[in-house]
């Protein structure tokens, strides 16, 4: 059912070859019922990144789309933020940031790892917010 309602320009790698790409979506369902596959209103993000300061004129929690291409071991090669309006300060640190771990290896129909393009949702939150958090949290 999925399949036949969506479709999808192949994950290309940073040289425009086909790469491997898994894809990840929401699905609602309701008393056995579809119901769509909108976000949920609660914004879930795929990772949480910390920083010592907020970038620019950008809010605590802001999300950001970050695209990397991980080679078959998850080691991530190269890194694209696709959000509008990023200052490359603002990409530069969201990369390097993903990058300090590995990506999940993509695996392929056979279980061998692979090559692959990868999407993230990623929410970026300030060291300061997160103590001033955990404050609260040990007052309660």
């Amino acid at each position: 059912m999925i399949q036949a309602q969506a479709r999808y320009a192949p994950a290309r790698d940073a040289l425009g070859r086909p790469a491997y790409g898994a894809i990840y979506l929401w699905n609602h369902w309701k008393h056995g019922r579809w119901t769509g596959n909108e976000l949920p209103s609660w914004d879930p993000v795929d990772l949480a990144l910390g920083t010592n300061k907020m970038p620019g004129k950008f809010a605590e929690g802001s999300i950001f789309r970050l695209i990397l291409q991980a080679d078959a071991s998850g080691a991530v090669e190269s890194c694209m933020v696709t959000t509008e309006r990023v200052p490359a300060q603002v990409a530069d640190l969201l990369c390097r940031e993903a990058a300090t771990a590995p990506a999940t290896a993509a695996t392929d129909d056979h279980g061998a790892a692979v090559p692959s393009v990868q999407e993230f949702n990623v929410r970026l939150t300030s060291q300061s917010l997160v103590d001033n958090l955990v404050k609260r949290l040990r007052r309660q």
